[in-house]
């Protein structure tokens, strides 16, 4: 009776938008001023099918940007000799929420587009991302806001589930309870000076010398709505700088570039350091970091004067960062460069604030607690070669090592508990330990000849952790392909053909890579479920990292024709993704690298008939040989009980809908009609296209410019 929707999944629309605009004034020959505005959002609806009758835990996500940037530009002639002056600030804020929607608009989102901006159930307004709730969540405050639900009374948001509530007669998810989801919070607004000043002493010698700077305001808050365990907090203002100059220099045959680069971080945040107070120890009467704000020392407790507590600011993370490059043309249209540079960045954020106003004891070891990570360097080597045939036609290559250091990452660490007489605890810590090296090679052959522009490439790249493995999400090669073809609209004016294919676009693209690596597992009880990526019941398999999912290749097609109709030009286009439907494997179970797990499908297939059995037999309902007698009056469900004997006259129901729908309507659930059921259900989360890429997909649309 309900209306079909296809193969369409309800609650997972999406939609995303972008605006830029720019407007530039000259003041004068030689000075222009600019100001830059853009905007942007993308929001989703996800749908949880073992959530199905708890819609306000149905999950939801939206994330927007905004930013505004001013900018001068401005040249002078010193004495004949040209400078320019750039100069930029910009104001940039992102905003993001997830988490259940209000119980209107989630109703009225379930299908169509979604055209407004979704309604959270909690958001920045209802349940303010402040320094109130970042001391309670620090302090650990009973019966203060932690999470917008009573943590005092939790239980009465406990999921029940009692029914076969699903369309194959098997358990579904809980009918009643939430919410109990997980919600996330996030604000960041950045502050951004550029600025940079070019001198020309003369035609072969360019000067650049410049700064960076940002400061941000980032706050996070991310936890499940009825328990501290994971709940994670905070509002830091950490600073970022950067100084360089630059000399580039042009001397017959030869090219130089040298500079050098300051780089400055701060996260300007305060981590719990506690006292060792055990005589004896190595550590007595000294601080170290643990992650107990609240339940050590809290109070002002002192130990022979000092707090049991403080509170370290992280240090302040430097690096200065040199380059050279030397550009040198053996003979006419070719040229070969060496040059090594160093280079540093910023550490994630959320790895630096992760957990920095959570404690211990209301989560466990398997929280993610940031630490006071170094800048990430890394220092590259390269030798490349371009060599021009003709004015048409031209190839660039090159070799690269890239050595990466201090990156990043969450390591198991040994931390001393000083409310356990410095017993050893491992907690799973941000560390700036991280090593790993990239090499590579890289070629490209552009062709371009009238309204034709081809480009080839290849690229060979092996990554490797400090400890020689192969980094997940690693692709060792690579072959790309771009065609575009752009016919004017002046071409063969007159002509049949001409008048066909005036105005037309061709651009195709063409891509193949290695598939990414990942850790196969030995096929034992505990891993048929395991899929690439995942972590194996135990040992592994051959290599960490030793396996590979199959090469991924894709032809992309755009054709657009332009017409002039009533003064307005229309753009009319085909745009065709994997346009050859190849068919991608994107992910595997990890104990066969296949799309398929024979053993998975049995053992769940096998834990469906045994639970239609043992309810059957519950009621007298199993016959002979094996099918469930439902053909009774509807009404004598009422007495039905479930695999515990407790009462489920809606389990009745739902199995008598399950035949008529999997079956022929004669209400005796056959075995074959039970198999067929429990195939679908497993079909429906393991089928193989939940293992493959995007089939082929075509779009048409016409584009009016005004």
């Amino acid at each position: 009776g309900g209306e079909c929707h296809g193969v369409r999944t309800p609650s997972t629309a999406s939609s995303q938008y972008q605006l830029l605009g720019t407007f530039l004034y000259q003041l004068s020959p030689r000075t222009s001023v600019f100001l830059t505005g853009a905007a942007s959002q993308e929001q989703f609806r996800t749908f949880d099918y073992d959530l199905l009758f708890i819609p306000k835990d149905q999950a939801a996500a939206r994330g927007w940007s905004r930013m505004v940037t001013l900018g001068l530009h401005h040249e002078l002639a010193a004495a004949g000799h040209p400078l320019s002056l750039d100069l930029a600030l910009s104001v940039q804020g992102d905003r993001a929420i997830s988490g259940g929607l209000t119980s209107e608009n989630e109703a009225s989102t379930r299908d169509g587009m979604l055209t407004s901006a979704l309604q959270f159930a909690f958001d920045f307004d209802n349940f303010p991302l402040d320094d109130e709730l970042v001391t309670n969540i620090r302090n650990n405050t009973p019966g203060s806001r932690r999470t917008p639900l009573d943590l005092s009374n939790a239980s009465q948001y406990d999921y029940v589930d009692q029914y076969r509530n699903s369309p194959y007669g098997l358990d579904g998810g809980p009918e009643q309870g939430g919410p109990a989801g997980r919600m996330t919070l996030f604000r960041e607004n950045r502050t951004v000076a550029v600025g940079n000043i070019g001198w020309r002493p003369d035609s072969r010698q360019l000067l650049e010398a410049g700064f960076e700077f940002s400061r941000f305001t980032t706050a996070g808050y991310n936890s499940f709505l009825t328990t501290e365990a994971f709940i994670d907090a905070f509002i830091e203002s950490p600073t970022r700088s950067g100084f360089y100059a630059q000399d580039h220099v042009t001397l017959d045959r030869f090219v130089f570039t040298a500079g050098v680069r300051y780089e400055r971080f701060h996260s300007n945040a305060a981590r719990p350091f506690v006292l060792d107070t055990i005589s004896g120890s190595p550590r007595f009467g000294t601080y170290s970091y643990f992650p107990t704000p609240s339940s050590y020392g809290s109070g002002g407790i002192t130990f022979g004067g000092d707090p049991l507590l403080k509170f370290v600011q992280d240090e302040s993370r430097s690096a200065l960062n040199p380059s050279v490059q030397v550009e040198f043309e053996p003979f006419p249209r070719s040229a070969i460069r060496v040059g090594v540079a160093r280079q540093s960045q910023m550490p994630p954020l959320a790895a630096v604030f992760s957990g920095i106003n959570t404690d211990l004891r209301v989560t466990n070891t398997n929280q993610l607690f940031g630490g006071d990570l170094d800048l990430e360097k890394t220092t590259t080597y390269e030798i490349g070669f371009r060599h021009e045939f003709t004015h048409r036609l031209s190839f660039d290559g090159a070799y690269y090592y890239k050595d990466l250091q201090s990156q990043g990452e969450f390591r198991l660490v040994s931390l001393a508990d000083p409310s356990r007489l410095g017993e050893s605890v491992d907690i799973r810590q941000a560390t700036s330990l991280g090593l790993a090296t990239i090499k590579g090679i890289e070629t490209r052959l552009d062709l371009r000849t009238g309204p034709l522009e081809a480009t080839v490439g290849y690229s060979y790249q092996k990554a490797e952790s400090g400890t020689g493995t192969q980094l997940a999400g690693s692709h060792p090669h690579g072959l790309t392909g771009i065609v575009a073809l752009n016919v004017p609209d002046t071409w063969r004016r007159g002509s049949l053909l001409g008048s066909v294919l005036q105005n037309l676009g061709v651009y195709a693209g063409f891509r193949y890579t290695s598939g990414a690596a990942y850790t196969a597992c030995p096929p034992e009880s505990g891993n048929e479920s395991v899929l690439a990526g995942e972590t194996c019941a135990g040992a592994f398999q051959g290599d960490f990292m030793g396996a590979r999912l199959p090469s991924v290749k894709q032809l992309d097609l755009r054709l657009t024709r332009g017409f002039a109709i009533g003064g307005h030009q229309v753009m009319a286009f085909l745009d065709a993704r994997n346009l050859l439907n190849v068919r991608n494997v994107l992910n595997v179970f990890a104990v066969n690298g296949q799309t398929t797990n024979p053993s998975e499908r049995a053992s769940v297939l096998s834990a469906d008939s045994n639970s239609f059995a043992i309810e059957a037999n519950q009621n007298g309902a199993r016959l002979a040989n094996g099918d469930i007698d439902l053909s009774f009056n509807i009404a004598a469900c009422e007495g039905w009980v479930d695999v515990t004997a407790t009462p489920a006259a809606p389990n009745c129901v739902y199995l008598i809908r399950t035949e008529e729908r999997f079956g022929d309507g004669d209400h005796i659930f056959t075995v074959s009609e039970q198999r067929r059921a429990s195939a679908a259900h497993y079909d429906a989360l393991r089928a193989e296209n939940n293992f493959l890429g995007a089939p082929r997909r075509l779009r048409l649309g016409v584009e009016v410019r005004f």
